[in-house]
Formats: C-alpha cells, structure tokens, sequence
C-alpha cells in the first residue's frame, strides 16, 4: 500500500495537490524528477509486461494495458527541481477513438493493396491478350 493514490495508481506521499477532478490528479512534489521515476519502476515492478515507460525528454508517460480504472501517469520535471505528477482516468472517448482510428485503418489499408492489385490485373489480362493473339 502507498502513500496516496487516485484510482488505485500510487502516488508517492507529501505532494501539493494542483488540481483533482474525476478524470485527472495533478500534484506537485519536491523530490526529484528520477527520485520519481525510481518510485513508479519500483511500485510497477511486477507489472512491467502491462505498463509502457515513454521518455520524452523532461517527462515520462506511463501507460498501462490492462482493465484498471486509471489510464497513465505522466511524470513531468519542472523548472525548478520540482516534479509534477499528473494521473488520468481511462476515457471512454479514448477508446472508442482508438477503436475508429483501427476500424478505418484496416479499410484504408485494404484499399492500398486493392488499387495495385487491379492496375497489375489490367496488365496482366493485356499481356495475355496479347499471347493470345500472336
């Protein structure tokens, strides 16, 4: 068990809370931007094969892929030394956002491969018109 969380993701404990909806928690600590990573690769260390760590540059995006209610963390360095920590709820226009994107994607690609194919069948049938011809 943890100091804090927000929807069963851990947040390390004494931060200054920023803002805090339904959807989303940020808070600020004074601890360290790798004082931080350290404690979310240690909370997460047995769940490494459900979570993503994305490095981007001065904060790290922690994703994860199973069924919990939260979505990510992102690990934010500030400034001034400080770190904020910002935990977001799992959003249903997310999904079926991703779910549409794929949906039309596999047409997309379908259609890519569909276009060569019949130009090669046009080919094709001329130059076997031709052989038949001759």
């Amino acid at each position: 068990a943890f100091a804090d969380d927000f929807l069963g993701a851990p947040m390390p404990p004494d931060g200054k809370v920023i803002s805090e909806s339904q959807a989303k928690k940020e808070v600020a600590y004074a601890m360290s931007y790798d004082e931080a990573l350290a404690f979310y690769k240690e909370a997460f260390k047995d769940d490494m094969r459900e979570m993503a760590f994305r490095d981007r540059g001065s904060a790290t995006y922690i994703e994860e892929y199973s069924n919990r209610p939260w979505h990510s963390v992102l690990v934010t360095k500030e400034a001034d030394g400080t770190t904020t920590i910002t935990v977001t709820r799992d959003s249903y226009t997310w999904i079926a956002g991703t779910l549409a994107l794929r949906f039309f994607a596999v047409f997309i690609v379908l259609i890519a491969m569909y276009i060569p194919l019949q130009i090669l069948s046009v080919v094709l049938g001329k130059m076997q018109a031709k052989k038949a011809a001759a």
